[in-house]
């Protein structure tokens, strides 16, 4: 008989997602590695299923990456798929014992807490980032990946009823109805932050990020403002750019939002995952210890005066058009820039002054001096 090709065909790889199949050569080449320094040359599922076992005892790859081999060997060798049982049985087993570590549920207050402090410290669109992503339940890696082209106001809505729609890109390839997912940022439920957000589209240039940011300068700069808002937390205490996401779910519940209308608006994919963004205790629990460094009153004042905080954004290119390209190209595809010296200073922990009321609020009178969330404060070089 007559073999076939050796490797997959190119519309079986595209079925996936580049990220993905990028992974699943990484994670098996893994293995294959092993393999050969090794000397086995699997055959047979059973030889597979052994191989893997060993390598996971003798190499002690990450239980991530242990999964991803198993999932990557099944997808390149469609005839091993739900026989590698071992393996199957090892990977379950492990993830089991594994102690899983979930970001801490931030909350609408706390999000405005930090967007305000960001944007008294001159990086508005970074501030304005958690607080977009606890009112639309977006990941992080979806809103930072958001340009000005893909953000899209429905024309004709009445007042009250518009909206912002956020195109995340393509399709999860795979699913039935192959259509793009969408965000929606309704104005009846937070018209303040609809303001923000029409402010910011405007301001941003169709091949711009949005946020100006990358997934690790959001996580630094989230580390920074927690060292500087909230001191000496706990060891288990931390806010990453999931907890907004997270906050999101408990935001939604507390208002009293129904659990299948919350999965839906954040695209959970099953029931599973979403609990595990379900932290209603632990937002609470976030929420009692800001309480004990009394943020609460400066939660308040932020949530009060958010527009205040951002009145305006910078243009994403300040005196560049498409037509300064050069001959020949389109416009580049790049990152957005704040302020240049106001980003540095901020990211090496020399920023701006960040004290004082913003523009627009009020802290003249004794309660907004005592609420004011920078009253008083240092500058954010102190959050290096």
């Amino acid at each position: 008989m007559r073999l076939g090709a050796r490797r997959l065909p190119d519309v079986v790889e595209s079925s996936i997602q580049p990220a993905s199949l990028l992974a699943f050569r990484k994670a098996g080449g893994c293995f294959t590695k092993w393999a050969a320094d090794a000397g086995e040359q699997p055959s047979h599922f059973e030889d597979w299923d052994e191989a893997l076992v060993a390598w996971a005892e003798q190499a002690t790859p990450s239980l991530n990456t242990f999964q991803t081999a198993i999932a990557a060997i099944e997808f390149f060798h469609p005839k091993l798929k739900n026989k590698l049982l071992w393996a199957h049985s090892l990977a379950s087993r492990w993830a089991v014992s594994r102690v899983q570590k979930h970001s801490n549920p931030g909350s609408r207050g706390l999000a405005a807490l930090y967007g305000s402090h960001l944007a008294a410290a001159g990086v508005p669109r970074l501030g304005f980032l958690p607080i977009f992503q606890g009112r639309t339940g977006l990941r992080p890696g979806e809103a930072v990946r958001l340009r000005g082209q893909d953000a899209m106001l429905p024309p004709g809505l009445t007042e009250g009823r518009r909206c912002i729609v956020f195109r995340l890109g393509k399709p999860h390839t795979g699913t039935k109805a192959k259509r793009e997912q969408f965000a929606v940022l309704w104005e009846e439920r937070d018209p303040a932050v609809y303001r923000i957000a029409q402010r910011l589209v405007v301001a941003t240039h169709d091949d711009d990020q949005l946020f100006a940011c990358s997934m690790d300068q959001y996580r630094r700069i989230l580390s920074r403002v927690q060292r500087f808002l909230l001191p000496d937390c706990p060891a288990d205490f931390d806010l990453t750019p999931h907890s907004w996401r997270a906050a999101f779910v408990a935001d939604s519940i507390v208002d009293g939002r129904p659990q299948g209308e919350v999965r839906t608006e954040g695209r959970w994919a099953s029931e599973s995952s979403f609990k595990v963004y379900l932290d209603v205790v632990g937002a609470l629990s976030v929420q009692t210890h800001t309480a004990t460094k009394r943020l609460i009153p400066a939660q308040q004042f932020a949530l009060a005066h958010l527009e205040a905080y951002f009145p305006a954004f910078p243009p994403s290119r300040p005196g560049r058009h498409d037509a300064d390209a050069r001959p020949g190209q389109g416009p580049r595809h790049r990152q957005v820039r704040v302020p240049g010296h106001a980003w540095r200073h901020y990211v090496q922990g020399r920023g701006a002054d960040a004290g004082g009321a913003p523009d627009g609020g009020d802290s003249s009178g004794s309660e907004g001096a005592d609420c004011h969330p920078h009253a008083d404060g240092p500058s954010a070089g102190a959050l290096a």
